[in-house]
């Protein structure tokens, strides 16, 4: 908040946009969806003044997020859509355009077009293994094992390329949605002891960032549906695993995820 009102007291148009994006991020991390938008459209109004074609494909791509944060994928397929024709003007941001293609193949996934949303998890993969590090790579892969999943077609390949990265680079950024994605595919593949720990590290972490614990919209209802399969398949040892698993270390948990695939 406090950035924003200093960008808007020295009242550069660019300034005022970029604190709205980072103050936005920050709170659809935290799920305030509402406010979020309302200054990610703030943010777009100032780049389209300014004709920035790195902002309004950042900003588009921002507020597709928004949207598929809120369940509304057709509406953050068409903001993806928008984020990927700016970036044909612009330069020097190239690390939006895994970005990009990754959210698009989430909503396409989610919209059922399947062969839309595997082509388009290709691509962001494609573009991300060329940049430096590997937060790029981590994300463009989680998102394709999501967009998999939500389709029906696990990507196990995929899946422990990017535990085994998330593990390596240290830290706790990705390790909540990489433990639910590795919980999601050890459910399926009947591994019920496992998967209830992961869930329970994955909501541990997510709690210890301040972050919003529950999934966006299209992987959640995955996810509901695997606690349920879980707590009938365990019954009371289904909390105790999801305990077991808040009280184990990121690492290990990434190393057991990685190793039963």
């Amino acid at each position: 908040d406090q950035a924003v009102d200093v960008a808007d007291e020295r009242g550069d148009r660019r300034d005022q946009a970029w604190a709205r994006c980072m103050l936005a991020y920050v709170l659809r991390s935290r799920g305030e969806v509402a406010r979020a938008r309302g200054l990610m459209e703030e943010a777009l109004v100032r780049y389209e003044e300014d004709h920035s074609a790195v902002g309004l494909t950042y900003v588009h791509y921002e507020l597709g997020w928004v949207d598929m944060t809120a369940g509304d994928v057709a509406a953050a397929g068409r903001h993806f859509r928008c984020a990927l024709a700016f970036s044909e003007g612009a330069t020097g941001y190239d690390v939006l355009i895994p970005a990009t293609w990754s959210g698009l193949a989430l909503a396409d996934a989610a919209e059922g077009h399947t062969a839309a949303a595997l082509a388009g998890a290709r691509k962001a993969i494609e573009s991300a293994r060329p940049l430096a590090g590997p937060a790029y790579l981590v994300m463009a892969l989680l998102r394709a094992a999501q967009a998999a999943a939500v389709v029906g077609e696990p990507a196990p390949a995929e899946l422990v390329e990017m535990l085994h990265l998330v593990r390596r680079q240290g830290g706790r950024h990705w390790v909540s949605e990489a433990l639910t994605m590795a919980a999601l595919f050890h459910e399926a593949e009947g591994r019920p002891d496992l998967a209830a720990r992961l869930f329970g590290g994955a909501t541990a972490v997510a709690e210890a960032l301040g972050e919003n614990p529950e999934p966006i919209p299209t992987v959640g209802a995955l996810v509901r549906d695997a606690r349920h399969r879980l707590a009938t398949a365990l019954g009371a040892e289904f909390a105790e695993q999801e305990s077991v698993g808040q009280h184990m270390s990121s690492a290990a948990l990434l190393r057991a995820a990685a190793d039963a695939v």
